[in-house]
């Protein structure tokens, strides 16, 4: 098995490609992060993304949240408070401005995102250790710049920047056109392979 192509580095946060060039037709992954947790060395592998069926269906002219997860309490396969089953890379998308999510504006600071998480999951991010990252569809356009997961404070995961790497950005985003596209109707493909929305990427 080939090494996974890309490593944060978990005491400077610097995301490195360990391979120049992405071989789309060899290779299998996404990302590599280490990190020492609770005394033993955590890597996580992202080959899949899973964009999850409590997403809601996009509406021209609506705002969403959305969120990635990667890790839960040091797990790549987990549940959370209202038992709904994630594996590493789900994502879940949401209307801003729906009754569901706006409930929990007020108790998450008024950070949509987290809304969005407690409004999918039932329990509030503040109280689980997570790595992920956020983002909004905003008038249409995917808006890359969000603070819930992409930095937070004393993170060995992130960057200190507010951005979502450029990597992940390049997958979600492709999920999300995918995800608008639909609209309406059914979404039949919920899950994505990595190494296939990366064959395009342009380092």
């Amino acid at each position: 098995m080939n090494e996974p192509e890309f490593e944060i580095d978990s005491t400077t946060g610097e995301l490195k490609l360990k391979k120049r060039k992405i071989d789309d037709t060899q290779r299998s992954f996404a990302k590599h992060l280490k990190k020492t947790f609770k005394g033993k060395p955590q890597k996580i592998y992202v080959e899949t993304m899973h964009i999850s069926c409590q997403s809601d269906t996009y509406q021209p002219g609506h705002n969403y949240g959305g969120v990635i997860i990667y890790q839960y309490d040091g797990k790549s396969d987990w549940k959370t408070a209202n038992n709904t089953h994630c594996k590493t890379g789900y994502i879940v998308v949401q209307d801003a401005d729906s009754d569901n999510v706006q409930t929990w504006i007020s108790e998450e600071s008024g950070v949509v995102q987290r809304a969005v998480y407690r409004n999918a999951f039932g329990e509030s991010a503040k109280d689980v250790e997570v790595v992920g990252e956020s983002f909004a569809i905003l008038y249409g356009q995917f808006e890359k710049n969000s603070h819930i997961f992409n930095n937070p404070h004393g993170s060995a995961f992130h960057e200190d920047r507010r951005e979502m790497d450029k990597l992940s950005e390049h997958c979600v985003r492709k999920i999300v056109e995918y995800w608008k596209r639909v609209g309406s109707s059914r979404v039949e493909q919920r899950n994505f392979e990595v190494k296939e929305l990366l064959q395009d990427f342009d380092q």
